[in-house]
């Protein structure tokens, strides 16, 4: 008796000290978990700052100011450090060349083929970029236009060129102003008046027009007086100069105005809407 007497008192006793044990060590437990709640708030928080930083630099950077551009459209003027470029209702074209109504909204295919380089301005003076942003043509000019056909017109002291793709020089100086290339011929004025020249430099239509547009379908606007025609690369008359303004042809229409009133031609000169007739 004496013998089981004492076993029950030496379980009773482990029993006590194995309770003792575990309650002693259930603080250390919850100090632990504590410490790791700790540090995985300070990961979430550190984590939340570096979103929030990177966020506002990404922001930042989105709107950052581009680079200004020199913009020229079909319109052909040249851009100039003076004047910020802007894009009007009609892209850069001169207020008598402006139709009152465009004949449609669509672009134009025979549009000038256009070289991807892209003019910038640096402390006044104009040059070229790629699309990747890397300067391509040191920007030395007065003003430039875009690149079309793989010439651009470009003007330095008073005196208007024309560069290649690699900024060389390639048709000289030696012009008042310049349009941009279209079917391989380029409008130039000389004592002001207008003739064109080739991708060589060589004058193939004499300047002896007041004024002129490019070409498109084979025919380019050009003005004798007051009066607007259309003639051919060899500078000949295909539509004789009866109009008070005259637009590039589109699609094998023209859209042309006589005293003030507008009207479209087919590329025979016919009249396909007569403003004569439709007041």
């Amino acid at each position: 008796m004496a013998t089981e007497e004492q076993q029950n008192q030496d379980q009773t006793k482990e029993t006590k000290d194995g309770k003792f044990d575990m309650n002693k060590q259930v603080p250390k437990k919850a100090a632990i978990m504590v410490i790791a709640g700790v540090v995985l708030l300070a990961v979430l928080i550190t984590a939340l700052v570096l979103w929030v930083v990177v966020g506002r630099q990404g922001v930042s950077d989105q709107t950052a100011e581009p680079p200004q551009l020199a913009m020229e459209l079909p319109g052909n003027e040249m851009s100039s450090a003076a004047e910020a470029p802007t894009l009007p209702e009609q892209p850069n074209v001169p207020e008598e060349h402006q139709p009152s109504e465009a004949p449609n909204d669509e672009a134009s295919a025979n549009a000038p083929v256009r070289t991807e380089l892209l003019p910038v301005s640096i402390a006044g003076e104009w040059g070229f970029i790629n699309l990747m942003g890397d300067m391509v043509i040191t920007p030395r000019f007065d003003a430039v236009s875009l690149f079309s056909e793989g010439l651009a017109a470009v003007q330095l002291q008073g005196k208007t060129g024309y560069v290649n793709e690699f900024g060389e020089l390639v048709i000289p100086l030696a012009f008042e102003e310049g349009l941009a290339f279209q079917e391989g011929l380029a409008a130039v004025s000389l004592d002001r008046r207008w003739g064109f020249v080739d991708q060589r430099g060589q004058m193939v239509i004499e300047p002896r027009f007041d004024d002129v547009y490019y070409f498109s379908q084979g025919m380019a606007p050009a003005r004798q007086g007051d009066r607007w025609g259309y003639i051919n690369p060899r500078g000949d008359w295909v539509v004789e100069p009866e109009f008070s303004r005259a637009f590039p042809f589109e699609r094998g229409i023209a859209q042309v105005q006589w005293n003030g009133r507008d009207g479209y031609i087919n590329m025979a000169g016919d009249w396909i809407w007569d403003p004569r007739i439709h007041q």
